[in-house]
């Protein structure tokens, strides 16, 4: 929360400070949570826990603020430099950190950071890989093999980073094994042998199994090599498609597959050896594992689409006749799982039954409206039916989610049918009173329903409704309209009674949590809960918050760590939507999440005191000073290193500005938005347009050149009104400025990115608010060095004045 206080806080005072205020200020908070590591580890010493120790995830905080600077660099100076090198640089200014404190955050945020480095590199010089099929196949290979260079090393260095969790080689092996997919799916968009295309991917995940059951066992792994496995046999099959009967005769195959497939991967969670039984193993032992669930999910997502297309495909089903077919499959479904004899014909009727109450609830969607409870009440009568009578937690977490989902859409009343889709544009306190009192209704039966359900004979019953309930209440709590912070007054009295109850739920789930903690003091679970019961005034009006708040609370204290995982997720992602939320002001919010966030930490350090922990209790010195002092040589390097290059950086970029040559760009601007600074105008030049003209006209030495490396040089003349004028174009830079050009005339550098030219920037930033002003620009200004480097310094008017 104080981080997200922080941002909006940034943003809000973005047009007040200066250049160097701004990069001053960055610095400033980097230097001290480095200083604060310090500390904590030279002079208290740092937890033989290492990921989970105070100076680990402040360290974390330092890497994440790393990132904001760089970016603030480029912000500042209007650079234009490609993404993939800040990601990069990013990713290696984090190698001293990552060496001396070893922590799984650092590690896979270096992960993702080369991922998307590398991402973004091929998509520029393979000429836009997201949609071309070859170059697209191609660059899927080589991020595969990128993820998988990084999977061995992981591999090597787990005790090291004490992954023992094994988050990270799970998260790499993914990304392996999604980049392995997506090759495949790219070759046959491209009508390349499927079959032959498919042995390399087929191979990997083979090896992969054989890996991860001999040598490291992780059934999680396994379980996603043969999930890979599986799509890569479905792209080879979909390309023999060619009509219904050809969807028809690779459904049945693929549902055999699947049924053979999850009976195996069941099979292995039997007795291992116990030297290497896995702590996932353990806990899989005598119920089915998440990830189990997750391959269940995919799975069945994978044939109910083929099943449910082949109605479509082969009957020409018009709106009304769609249910009707889809109750006549969930009955046939229901018939095969309940007298079929093997794991084939179960899976089966599982498929057929997941497809029939997706089409019964689509069908209902798709009739005219009318008698909607009747259609509520029918599809939650199938619904329930499937959910009893089938035993198969994924089919029953479709069944509910899809119930839940279509009796609201059903039953919203608006100006349009389903007018749930608007729930952005709703103002009215009567419009949000239903919103809420869904939402508030959604989440108590959650809670209802995850503490009930736990206390019954079979949990493993309920547990299915709970997280369609769960997934339900914190979509509307993402959709829901959020009023101004400081408009409760023009409300109604009966919606701010809804909003408290959103609120305090968090409250009420800790209280009655602590309340079973008998170990602790009265006085601590007393001011644990007042704690949050102060804070949560805080979000009165922000429900994404208060109920990931409840999640968290509730799968902590039902020992799910599932649902406390999905807690963390959903509050970073609120989080991220409050952001953009323009119902309060950045400033507003950062008041609310600042004050919220000092309050419990001010609350989290006297409770400490109250219970008694010291702080070399909550962190448990290092065993040697050797470790302690080599560890804050690489935490103090790792942050010379970064202010060293940003510096440099910016004392370049200062001296393009107090040297450079003034030049003046026709622009046609765009507007969407940006994170950081609020708004941002997408600009393209007319200069870039003319060179594009040039490029397009046919093939030339000289446009083969360009094209080829990427790169090439303006040669820029004023006109009578100062406006500069493309004269030549040039593949290289010349020895001399006054080589290929005449006097007044000057070099800029260009670049070619996804087939379009980019001249120094494609994007100006501005303050929040601004938008009205910038509409105004018509031209770009520009410092041009003597090496044709560029930076965009103001936008200006029709009549060459600079916009403030």
């Amino acid at each position: 929360m104080l981080a997200s206080a922080a941002i909006c806080w940034v943003a809000a005072n973005w047009a007040q400070a200066s250049a160097f205020q701004k990069l001053a200020g960055a610095q400033a908070v980097l230097i001290a949570l480095v200083l604060i590591t310090w500390r904590l580890v030279y002079v208290s010493g740092t937890s033989q826990r290492q990921n989970f120790s105070v100076s680990a995830h402040i360290t974390g905080l330092a890497a994440v603020a790393t990132g904001a600077l760089l970016a603030l660099v480029g912000q500042i100076y209007q650079t234009g430099a490609d993404p993939w090198q800040l990601f990069l640089l990013w990713a290696l200014l984090l190698l001293p950190w990552l060496l001396v404190m070893r922590t799984v955050f650092l590690a896979l945020l270096g992960v993702v950071l080369l991922n998307v480095a590398a991402g973004l590199y091929l998509d520029i010089h393979s000429t836009s890989f997201w949609w071309g099929a070859s170059s697209w196949a191609l660059a899927s290979v080589l991020l595969a093999l990128l993820n998988l260079v990084l999977l061995v090393l992981w591999e090597y260095s787990i005790a090291l980073l004490d992954d023992r969790w094994r988050i990270g080689p799970r998260v790499v092996g993914a990304g392996v094994l999604f980049w392995v997919v997506t090759a495949g799916w790219a070759w046959l968009d491209d009508g390349m042998n499927a079959v032959v295309l498919a042995m390399p991917g087929l191979m990997v995940c083979a090896l992969g199994y054989w890996v991860y059951t001999r040598k490291r066992p992780d059934l999680a792994l396994v379980s996603l090599a043969a999930l890979a496995a599986y799509c890569q046999i479905v792209i080879v099959l979909l390309s023999w498609i060619d009509d219904g009967m050809g969807l028809l005769l690779i459904s049945f195959p693929l549902i055999v597959m699947a049924g053979l497939l999850l009976r195996h991967l069941i099979g292995l969670v039997g007795p291992v050896k116990p030297d290497s039984e896995t702590k996932d193993q353990k806990a899989a032992r005598g119920k089915e594992p998440w990830f189990f669930s997750v391959v269940r999910l995919v799975i069945m997502g994978i044939t109910t689409s083929l099943v449910v297309a082949l109605p479509f495909i082969s009957m020409n089903l018009a709106a009304k006749e769609v249910w009707p077919v889809g109750a006549v499959l969930g009955a046939g479904g229901l018939l095969l799982f309940r007298l079929g004899r093997g794991d084939i014909l179960r899976e089966l009727g599982t498929t057929l039954m997941a497809a029939g109450v997706f089409m019964v609830s689509a069908g209902l969607l798709l009739t005219s409206p009318g008698q909607p409870d009747i259609r509520v009440v029918g599809l939650w009568a199938m619904a329930t039916a499937l959910y009893v009578l089938a035993a198969s937690p994924v089919l029953r977490f479709v069944c509910a989610f899809l119930a839940i989902a279509t009796g609201l859409m059903l039953t919203w009343s608006g100006p349009g049918e389903y007018a749930i889709f608007e729930l952005f544009d709703l103002g009215d306190s009567a419009e949000m009173w239903q919103v809420y009192l869904r939402l508030c209704l959604l989440a108590a039966a959650a809670i209802l329903v995850w503490v009930g359900g736990s206390r019954r004979a079979e949990p493993a019953f309920w547990a299915p409704l709970g997280w369609a309930l769960v997934c339900g209440a914190q979509a509307m709590a993402w959709l829901a309209p959020v009023p101004a912070l400081y408009g409760w007054s023009s409300t109604q009295s009966a919606l701010l009674v809804l909003w408290l109850a959103c609120a305090v739920l968090p409250v009420l789930l800790l209280g009655a949590l602590l309340w079973s903690q008998r170990a602790l003091s009265k006085m601590v679970r007393l001011g644990a809960t007042l704690a949050l019961a102060v804070a949560c005034v805080g979000w009165m009006g922000a429900p994404g918050i208060a109920l990931a708040l409840a999640w968290l609370i509730l799968g902590y204290a039902l020992g799910r760590r599932t649902l406390l995982v999905f807690g963390v997720v959903a509050l970073l992602a609120y989080l991220a939507r409050f952001y953009y939320q323009l119902d309060s002001t950045l400033l507003q919010k950062s008041l609310v999440l600042g004050l919220t966030g000092a309050w419990l930490l001010l609350s989290w350090l006297v409770l400490n005191k109250l219970a008694g922990r010291s702080a070399q209790r909550l962190v448990p010195p290092v065993r040697s000073p050797e470790s302690r002092s080599w560890r804050v040589v690489g935490l103090l390097a790792g942050l010379a290193l970064i202010l060293v290059v940003v510096n440099t950086g910016i004392y370049q970029r200062e001296q393009i500005l107090a040297t450079g040559q003034r030049v003046v760009l026709a622009l046609a601007p765009v507007d969407p938005r940006s994170l950081i600074q609020g708004d941002y105008m997408a600009l393209r030049f007319e200069a870039a347009n003319q060179l594009q003209t040039l490029l397009a006209r046919g093939p030339t030495a000289l446009a083969e050149q360009i094209k080829r490396q990427q790169r090439g040089y303006l040669v820029l003349q004023p006109d009578a009104q100062g406006v500069h004028r493309v004269v030549s174009v040039l593949a290289d830079y010349p020895g001399r400025v006054q080589d290929g050009t005449r006097p007044g005339q000057l070099i800029l550098e260009f670049r070619l990115r996804n087939r379009k030219v980019k001249i120094v920037t494609d994007a100006w930033f501005f303050p929040e608010g601004q938008a009205a002003s910038f509409e105004r620009a018509r031209y770009g200004e520009f410092r041009v060095d003597s090496k044709g480097t560029g930076l965009l310094t103001h936008m200006l008017d029709d009549r060459q004045n600079v916009l403030p």
